[in-house]
């Protein structure tokens, strides 16, 4: 956390810009697997076409990913698992949504063959009163491929959407070797990556804000804290280690 808050240590200067994930660099281009979906979503909240935000409900499942470099996803120490390494956008994007900061977190995980903390389960408490259920999995079979799930409910209406397999496909070759056509890498990633350099390039806007980056860190980081101990994190005075 102290290395994620260094890159903003001037007060959220005008320019600071740091990177992170598809929730929200890639929803701010159209296009892709996932973008519109999560961008039209958000512009309905900002319409007010459901009301006030009250409760949103983010799922993604999958099995252990298996393209990262040496394996280091698979290392909980290094990676964080699931909640750090996919929970973190879910956080990010129900905080964008609800408009509102977290301030308690509550988390449980069970491990499975994948590794510790594999599933988790996460409820989020916003200054607003709304809440956010959160859903990560590594321990589902690969051959049921990526699924995310989606529900925003207003006080006037409730958003819905699933997007089931996302992924192009598996090639299992006869030598052991697997072949992941990633449908996400091809259209979410290379669009985050894109917005992030042209924002670099340009000087600014950040397509997401550092210390907005930072608060879903966090939260993140609190929830994994919950599921640790059993305890219900109060985000107005924890402090990570």
């Amino acid at each position: 956390m102290r290395e994620a808050d260094h890159p903003h240590a001037g007060r959220r200067a005008p320019g600071a810009r740091g990177r992170r994930g598809l929730a929200r660099a890639a929803v701010d281009r159209p296009g892709g697997a996932l973008g519109p979906d999560h961008r039209a979503a958000y512009d309905a909240v900002r319409a007010g076409e459901i009301g006030t935000v009250r409760m949103v409900t983010h799922s993604t499942t999958s099995a252990p990913p298996g393209w990262s470099e040496g394996g280091w996803l698979a290392d909980h120490a290094a990676s964080g698992g699931p909640l750090l390494d996919q929970g973190v956008h879910s956080f990010d994007y129900a905080r964008w949504l609800v408009g509102s900061p977290a301030v308690r977190v509550h988390c449980v995980a069970a491990d499975s063959p994948a590794g510790p903390a594999t599933y988790a389960l996460a409820t989020v408490r916003y200054e607003s009163g709304a809440l956010a259920h959160v859903e990560c999995s590594w321990a589902h079979p690969e051959a049921r491929g990526f699924r995310l799930g989606v529900e925003v409910v207003g006080t006037e209406g409730r958003i819905e959407w699933q997007l089931d397999q996302l992924m192009g496909g598996v090639l299992h070759r006869h030598d052991g070797d697997t072949e992941w056509w990633d449908v996400l890498g091809d259209l979410e990633f290379t669009r985050e990556l894109r917005a992030f350099t042209d924002a670099v390039r340009a000087g600014g806007p950040p397509p997401v804000p550092a210390h907005e980056a930072a608060e879903s860190l966090r939260t993140a980081l609190a929830a994994l804290e919950s599921a640790r101990t059993g305890r219900t994190i109060d985000l107005t005075t924890w402090e990570p280690l």
